[in-house]
């Protein structure tokens, strides 16, 4: 959903005036029609059509955001043996973990190929249904368990910027 903040004035004695329930300036365009029903896979993405994207709110999957960075090409399964000492939750699986604590281990190779749906919040219809698994890296900066320090500390030394974001504006 977009927002959008409409700022009008007129002059003193001006005869220009709308209501705020005037449709024209309260309607927010449909979903489908603005978003589309397919989400574009870009590569090779500039630096300003991302900024175009992410100015209209646009989703979009960058197929090589990786490029260049030490994580590229790496897959679940790589992940899961490579920072085996590592801890993470499934999403929105409120009722088997209430307190979202990291209790998989991510050695635990099953989570890269587990597809449950999750737990839409009660009574929220529209709430997620999918369910992935979540390593929250970050939160160790605030007490989280999501692994044992050494394994922390090497995936953050091996994070980097996706190449758009690194880009010179064109």
């Amino acid at each position: 959903m977009r927002c959008f903040l409409l700022v009008a004035t007129a002059a003193a004695g001006s005869s220009t005036s709308a209501s705020a329930s005037d449709a024209r300036f309260a309607s927010e365009p449909d979903e489908g029609e603005y978003y589309g029903t397919e989400i574009p896979r870009v590569s090779k993405l500039t630096r300003a059509a991302f900024d175009k994207a992410v100015t209209e709110g646009r989703p979009l999957v960058i197929e090589d955001a990786t490029r260049g960075l030490a994580m590229e090409g790496w897959t679940c399964e790589y992940i899961s043996e490579r920072f085996k000492r590592g801890r993470l939750r499934r999403e929105y699986d409120w009722e088997a973990n209430p307190s979202d604590k990291n209790n998989r281990a991510m050695g635990d190779a099953s989570w890269t190929t587990d597809n449950r749906e999750g737990l839409g919040r009660p009574g929220e219809s529209l709430s997620p249904k999918s369910a992935p698994f979540y390593w929250g890296i970050r939160d160790h900066f605030h007490g989280a368990d999501v692994g044992d320090k050494d394994v922390v500390e090497e995936v953050l030394s091996l994070m980097g910027a996706p190449y758009v974001l690194l880009a010179r504006h064109d």
